[in-house]
């Protein structure tokens, strides 16, 4: 074990004997040479920080494509300096990541050289790959019209981040198999339900927290194979069903009256110590059939890892502070990529082996060192092709020229990071002002290249039913502009959107997408680990909730036994 101060944050912090055998198990052999990864500078928690900033996921842009010049939706910004291709151009064959290679200069840092390179070479406006009809989406596969959707695989869906295998899902996050629900979180399975938080197996329901196998219920916690329940005490069914009907008719106002009791309801109900699913030796958080995983949070099928996170999709295996790498295997300290083989410090690689510092290769790359924007290429170092023993010898100078000022081990610097950190998800689990971001040595995107509006705004009727029985009033919505209740920005409302909540009875919103996204972030537990002691028997317990919670938080023995 070594006992190390992080230089971002100035905490103290271990590296452990068995973090230790992962780098030596990953370290890079070059010409016979076995080229050992060091112990990190940063703190896991910095290291995750540092990750994130490279990856936006929320704010896109108008902007041209840099070949076909068409205006595009981006996930840059115009005045970001990069050159920046639409999908269609950025996948031809009208140029080569190759024709931007560099030589390795032994006389500059080589993070230098490699920003040189990102400031060359063609970036993808976005990352959205086998979909049709989701313009508007991110870091999006496998998907069909889809709006507004982050990080997901599903259909017919909006707003959204971390949709697996939906259909119809709106206003939702991390939900998996689940159709035509509405502003679900942490759930699977579920369908016809709104206000959702830990369901599985649910239908036709609103108002749930922890439920299972439950159809009809309303406005109850905790429970387990109910129906036609309704503030958690069972009715018949006609008294069920003239209740809820009383309860929520399509009106705004008795929407936000029921949300504010609902989020009373969550916290008072009894709260588990994790939500691990089907695992085995396992430590973290939001953790569904894993086997051998410490810290790791929000994540399917990984198995023996350590701080993976977000990691939903297919299974994967020996990782070690990583996120968004669903079907990687031995690798460290890399970021939204899929799959990753034996590799380091690679951020947005798709299909790529034995990299390191590469950013978006794409289509099966081989022993990169440096690289961007590469496509089914191999013993490339900054985009320049070498000979298998030609690419071994250069990288064992790069290494030994790295190791001094300590730049080898550590994550791509984040004054290289290609987005403002207000602009990258980094900024949605840690927020920071600009002055703190730049003294970290972040960027910060200062432009505001959101919609402009000056004109009325539209004030939505209280109830859904005023839109679906009149075409004139569905006109003037889609024609309007509604101003957002907490940043007083402009926003609209899409026809495929208002067809959903006429179709399910939901009111108009009156906040935007933005700040509605942020609301359900709220609501997670932080991707950290407390002693606590279960507010029942008093056992001693690792959970996501820190000791000044106010919740009811129990182990999993007095938990079963608290469940209705």
């Amino acid at each position: 074990m070594i006992k190390k101060t992080c230089k971002q944050c100035a905490v103290e912090f271990t590296v452990d004997d068995k973090d230790l055998e992962f780098l030596k198990k990953i370290s890079p052999t070059f010409a016979g040479t076995s080229f050992q990864i060091p112990p990190p500078d940063y703190c896991p928690t910095c290291k995750h920080m540092r990750r994130l900033a490279w990856r936006n996921e929320i704010h896109l842009y108008s902007r041209k494509c840099d070949l076909c010049e068409k205006q595009i939706v981006s996930m840059y910004s115009p005045n970001k300096p990069f050159k920046v291709y639409c999908l269609k151009c950025w996948w031809s064959d009208k140029w080569d990541g190759k024709d931007y290679g560099m030589d390795y200069d032994p006389n500059k840092p080589f993070p230098e050289q490699f920003k040189e390179l990102l400031l060359k070479i063609p970036h993808a406006g976005m990352t959205v790959t086998n979909s049709t009809n989701c313009d508007y989406c991110t870091n999006t596969v496998s998907s069909k019209n889809c709006y507004m959707l982050l990080s997901a695989r599903a259909e017919d869906s909006m707003y959204g981040r971390k949709l697996v295998d939906c259909r119809e899902v709106f206003d939702s996050l991390f939900v998996t198999d689940s159709e035509k629900c509405y502003e679900i979180i942490f759930s699977a399975n579920c369908y016809n339900s709104k206000f959702i938080f830990h369901g599985n197996r649910c239908s036709d329901s609103m108002f749930l927290f922890d439920a299972e196998d439950c159809d009809n219920c309303f406005m109850s916690s905790n429970i387990r194979h109910k129906k036609y329940f309704y503030r958690n005490r069972q009715l018949t069914k006609n008294a069920y069903e003239k209740a809820v009907k009383i309860e929520y008719d399509g009106s705004y106002q008795k929407q936000e009256k029921l949300r504010r009791e609902y989020l009373k309801l969550i916290k008072g109900s009894v709260h588990k110590e994790n939500r691990n699913l089907s695992c085995e030796n396992c430590t973290g958080n939001y953790l569904n059939h894993c086997k051998n995983c410490v810290e790791c949070f929000e994540t399917i099928g990984a198995e023996n890892s350590k701080r993976v996170y977000d990691s939903m999709g297919d299974p994967s295996s020996d990782q070690l502070d990583c996120d968004l790498i669903p079907g990687g295997e031995l690798n460290y300290d890399s970021t939204s990529s899929y799959p990753l083989y034996h590799s380091a410090f690679c951020v947005l690689d798709y299909g790529c082996h034995n990299s390191y510092y590469s950013f978006s290769c794409q289509n099966n790359c081989d022993n990169l060192f440096g690289c961007a924007s590469l496509k089914r290429d191999e013993y490339c170092v900054l985009n320049k092709q070498y000979s298998k023993q030609e690419y071994e010898k250069l990288v064992l100078q790069i290494l030994n020229n790295m190791k001094v000022p300590g730049e080898w081990g550590n994550f791509i610097p984040p004054d290289l990071a290609t987005f403002g950190y207000n602009e990258s998800i980094a900024n949605d689990f840690w927020p920071m002002s600009r002055a703190e971001a730049k003294k970290l040595g972040y960027s910060w995107e200062d432009n505001d290249c959101s919609l402009q509006y000056s004109g009325v705004f539209y004030q939505p009727k209280d109830n859904t039913a005023d839109y679906a029985n009149d075409e004139q009033e569905r006109k003037k919505l889609l024609s309007g502009v509604l101003k957002c209740q907490v940043s007083n920005r402009p926003f609209k409302i899409l026809s495929q959107e208002l067809v959903f909540y006429i179709k399910n009875n939901i009111p108009i919103p009156r906040i935007s997408f933005f700040e509605r996204h942020r609301e359900r972030m709220r609501l997670r537990n932080p991707r950290q680990l407390f002693d606590r002691k279960c507010d029942k028997c008093k056992r001693e317990m690792k959970t996501t909730y820190s000791l000044d919670r106010p919740e009811k938080v129990y182990c999993e023995e007095c938990y079963r036994k608290a469940i209705i």
